[in-house]
């Protein structure tokens, strides 16, 4: 099904808890993936 999703041109649709291995295998991997990614974009 996600890989009929289209966006516009300019829009990127990802699937990071699918995608990347540090977000795979549950809620606390998914929650501490996230944190860190926030961590690194705030600076």
């Amino acid at each position: 099904m996600f890989d009929r999703l289209r966006g516009p041109a300019n829009l990127e649709i990802s699937f990071p808890f699918q995608e990347v291995p540090e977000a795979q295998g549950g809620n606390g991997n998914q929650m501490g993936w996230m944190t860190d990614e926030v961590e690194k974009r705030s600076g």
